[in-house]
Parts: structure tokens; sequence; C-alpha cells
């Protein structure tokens, strides 16, 4: 008896092989030396478990019901770490009525918003759910709801603040984001809160592939022909390579790339939030990409005038940046 075994499954190869993250999105893939790169910025709205970027999941385990005061609710949040805590209560008909984030500490931390009149609302806690039931005259009750489908958005909800988003299209516009590619809080971008950082962090990167980290931006780099000591620099625009990493075309407004290894970087422009307010800045004039090592946040520019790249550590709690992945 012979037995004849067949398989669906595709070989991946770099260069010709392509890569879907979660919402469709495909991305061109590139050989570099030893590393296999997107050719792309990221575009995706969820992790690759589908879970929305930027938002940390909590167990329902770890979220206790209780009963309070009328026009208050309260919710006990027991958490491993500290962690952000983003608080939207709706109405039902979907309009928010409230949003706030929070900074919660490992332990048991306490969430107190106001929800209003009496009546139904909807509390929504990084992704896990509260029924708010409304007054009786002297109490709140909350419940949880282990399963819930949230309302989008209504157009007159109250406008969330621009340091709580996870992600941006430049100048909020689609097409840019389709065109450069998303722009992501570290938050979304890695889903790790603060260092110690992992060797390597899938983050917003679909399975299989991770955000780009120091290392290996520091071998890019060498491949194209930077030596060892400028690699290692920091806090300056090192070596002479940032032509053969930028693509050929409008998206670099001064002057193209020569794009010889096939990176491709475009001037995707970066977001950022000062006293002043929060800003879009510098489409075509700079790229810039989150990375980490170990105990640091860090970032890797191009510019239109500097012929080296941007190595140093990043510490703002309130820029989006570009994000590229590299096969594991």
């Amino acid at each position: 008896m012979f037995c004849f075994l067949f398989s669906d499954a595709q070989t991946f190869t770099c260069g010709t092989g392509t890569v879907t993250d979660i919402d469709g999105n495909v991305y061109q893939t590139v050989t570099i030396g030893t590393q296999c790169w997107m050719k792309e910025n990221m575009r995706t709205t969820r992790y690759a478990s589908g879970k929305p970027a930027g938002i940390l999941e909590i167990p329902n385990s770890n979220l206790k019901e209780i009963v309070n005061m009328v026009g208050k609710l309260q919710v006990r949040v027991v958490l491993p770490g500290s962690e952000i805590l983003q608080i939207n209560v709706y109405d039902i008909p979907g309009k928010v009525t409230f949003h706030t984030d929070l900074k919660c500490y490992a332990g048991i931390s306490l969430v107190e918003c106001t929800i209003g009149p009496a009546g139904m609302h909807l509390i929504q806690i990084n992704g896990s759910a509260f029924k708010v039931i409304g007054s009786d005259g002297n109490k709140t009750t909350v419940k949880l709801i282990r399963e819930v489908s949230m309302p989008a958005y209504k157009s007159d909800s109250v406008v969330i603040s621009d340091t709580s988003r996870n992600y941006f299209d430049y100048a909020n516009d689609p097409a840019k984001g389709v065109q450069y590619g998303k722009l992501y809080t570290a938050r979304s971008a890695l889903n790790v809160n603060s260092p110690p950082y992992p060797d390597i962090i899938q983050g917003i990167c679909p399975d299989g592939w991770h955000v780009a980290n120091d290392m290996d931006w520091m071998q890019i780099e060498m491949t194209a022909g930077m030596s060892q000591n400028d690699a290692q620099g920091m806090f300056e625009y090192r070596g002479t390579i940032s032509n053969k990493l930028k693509i050929a075309g409008p998206e670099w407004y001064y002057k193209d790339g020569t794009d010889e290894f096939g990176f491709s970087a475009k001037g995707g422009g970066f977001y950022g939030c000062q006293l002043s307010g929060c800003l879009f800045y510098l489409l075509t004039e700079y790229g810039t990409w989150w990375t980490y090592d170990k105990d640091h946040l860090m970032i890797r520019q191009l510019n239109e005038v500097d012929a080296g790249v941007w190595r140093g550590y990043f510490t703002s709690e309130n820029g989006a940046l570009s994000v590229r992945c590299v096969k594991n």
C-alpha cells in the first residue's frame, strides 16, 4: 500500500512572498543581508490576536463588581503591574459621555467616574465591559458583562483627547495611512508598557514577525555600508547610508533616495504633543521608526538633508511614529 500526502501549506520565500496582517493589509518583503524585512510600514489597527492596538485586555477575573452612591461609578481593578487604563462611558444610544486615561499601579486600583443622570449606561475599561444600572434613588449598581458589543462612537460624542489615541493616519487622512503607514504610540506599537523589554517584541506585527529592535537596525545599517564604530554611535546622524535606504519617489520632497537594498523607507512624518497642543509634523521630510533595546525605548530617523541615520532614546509618551517589522 502506498500513501501519498498532499499539503496546502505554502512555503514563504522572502523577497517574493508577501505578509498579510489581521486587518487584511498585504505587505511586500525584501531580503537584506541575512534579514527578512517588510518593505512597508505597518498600517493595521489590531494586534495579531485581534485585540485593538494599544488596548491592554484586563481578564474579567481582575474586575470586581461593587455598589456605589448614585451618580458615581467605582470599579476596583487588580493589576499585576503599572498600566494605563482607557475608560469610556456610553449611554445606550452609543454616545460617549465620558472618557479618561488613568495611570494605575500594581495592586488594587480604584477607577471612579461620574455617570450622570439615572438610566442605562455601559462602561468600557480596556475592552472589558460593565453594565451600569440607573439610580433607584440611593445607589448605582455595577455588573460585569463578559460579552458585549460596544457601540461605535457617534459624531456628537465627546472628543477624545489626542494623547489618548493609539494610532493615526497622517493629518487624519486615511489615504496617507495607506501610502505611508500609520503612526503608532509606543504603547500601541509594542504592546508593552515599559522596560525591561524582551529581546524581540511582536507588538503590532503579524505572527512570526517582530518590531525591529536596535540590533536589527544596526545589522541593516552595517549591511548597507555603515562602519561598526558609526553604528554604535548615539544621538547623531551616523554614517552616510541614508539614501541607500530611502525609496525613490514622491514620499521624499526634496531628493529621492536610491533604495539600493529595497528597504523603501518613506518620509512618513510623525505626530507629537506639547503644552501648546498636538500636531502632525514634516511629512515627506522625516521618517521616524520605533525601536528598542533591553532597557530603553529608542528611535531610528532619516531626513531629507542628512546623509546618516539618527539613533537615540525616546522618552515622550505623546509621540506617534512609524513601525517596521522584521521576520523572527
